[in-house]
């Protein structure tokens, strides 16, 4: 096990599994938790994050937490502690058991929480052959659901 290894306790399984902290944060970092001060999540009704994905309360609780400072702190909390429950950092417990399954793989933290979160909110439009920028998202980032009216 390399320094940035570290078992991860894999609650459904009961088993330990080797987590690649590589490019995330510390378990020590995740554990100590000072990030939950700082959380959008602090200041709201904690019932948003508990409500049925097709609810105007999931939605709610997924636009705040595409406003939090600390998404990658808890994104990471709910992979590497496997989160059954509720939003984190914007996904559902259906998303992040995908994304746990890649931590199982072997993939590092960092790289798994990358492809997720967008840092700035924002990222430059990807360029298509004819030169103009696409509408498309890129694979694997961060979508975040249509509010029109359609269930998230």
């Amino acid at each position: 096990m390399t320094p940035a290894q570290d078992e991860g306790w894999s609650p459904a399984y009961g088993v330990r599994v080797p987590i690649d902290f590589t490019g995330g944060p510390s378990r020590a970092d995740l554990d100590h938790g000072d990030w939950r001060g700082d959380a959008e999540c602090a200041r709201e009704d904690d019932r948003w994050w508990f409500a049925g994905p097709a609810t105007a309360e999931y939605r709610m609780a997924v636009t705040v937490c595409g406003e939090c400072p600390v998404r990658r702190q808890c994104l990471a909390v709910a992979l590497v502690y496997e989160e059954e429950f509720g939003i984190w950092a914007g996904t559902g417990a259906r998303r992040r058991n995908t994304l746990v399954a890649q931590l199982r793989d072997g993939t590092p933290l960092g790289e798994v929480l990358d492809r997720v979160l967008d840092h700035g909110h924002h990222r430059a439009p990807v360029q298509t052959k004819s030169g103009k920028p696409s509408s498309a998202r890129r694979p694997g980032s961060f979508a975040f659901p249509d509010f029109g009216g359609s269930a998230a």
